[in-house]
């Protein structure tokens, strides 16, 4: 049976990196090995159904997937998934920074009852103006008020929820000028740093970066963990004995 320490992983990397592949094969393995572990997932993108009907993972039966593409689903889900699940299961949100955007979007929605694109739109074209000033940005102000509706959802369910949790974001580069000291030193030797919410390093003890340098060849590089064995571009080639077993202390 496959079982290990509490896990709060965060993986980050491009797409077709192996990301999503990763958590699969921990679900796969759970299953092969007789493990009651179930995988809530909070899906926005098709990753987990395209997933679920390909032959190499179309037999798992301990997924449960919750697609989520607007600020409501996000919140739904996570009260659903919080009311059942238990230490021994899986959190898994694939991918984390759409939430940051959806968070967003609602935000304007609600407040200016505008969709997103046409309110940035027009604070584009205010900039332009002699006489525009961007009020309703106000100078980024309205920043607080999405980052305390945005933390109010993820802080909960990454921080309180008792289960090992695992979630994936997608990378951006990093920036000597627009991002702060704390962020250039954790990701400024990789170059890049998980897209969305500034602090989203600090809600997990390992965060792993993924590549593929060329095609069929894929790398996995400790950017933080908790006096864990790290690497640097280690062969990828299966996550749960390399990473699970060898590294964390799992056992099957």
């Amino acid at each position: 049976m496959l079982q290990g320490p509490s896990e709060k992983i965060l993986a980050i990397g491009p797409y077709g990196a192996g990301k999503s592949y990763a958590w699969l094969s921990v679900a796969q393995w759970a299953q092969r090995t007789g493990s009651d572990a179930q995988f809530y997932v909070l899906s926005t993108d098709d990753a987990t159904s395209r997933a679920t009907s390909s032959q190499e993972f179309g037999q798992l039966r301990n997924l449960h997937d919750y697609p989520c593409f607007v600020w409501p689903d996000f919140k739904q889900a996570s009260a659903e998934i919080k009311a059942v699940i238990r230490p021994q299961d899986w959190l898994v949100v694939d991918l984390l920074d759409p939430a940051w955007e959806a968070v967003q979007a609602y935000f304007v929605e609600q407040v200016f009852n505008e969709n997103i694109e046409d309110y940035f739109l027009q604070a584009r074209k205010e900039t332009k103006s002699a006489k525009g000033n961007m009020k309703a940005l106000d100078g980024w102000k309205d920043w607080s008020v999405i980052n305390r509706l945005y933390k109010a959802w993820v802080n909960p369910l990454l921080l309180q929820t008792k289960a090992n949790i695992y979630a994936t974001a997608k990378v951006e580069q990093v920036s000597s000028d627009t991002d702060d000291k704390e962020t250039r030193l954790l990701f400024g030797p990789y170059g890049v740093k998980p897209k969305g919410q500034k602090e989203t390093g600090n809600l997990f003890h390992s965060i792993l970066l993924f590549n593929y340098p060329k095609a069929g060849e894929y790398y996995l590089t400790t950017i933080r963990d908790r006096q864990r064995t790290v690497f640097e571009k280690l062969p990828l080639t299966n996550f749960v004995t390399q990473y699970l077993v060898k590294v964390g202390g799992w056992h099957m």
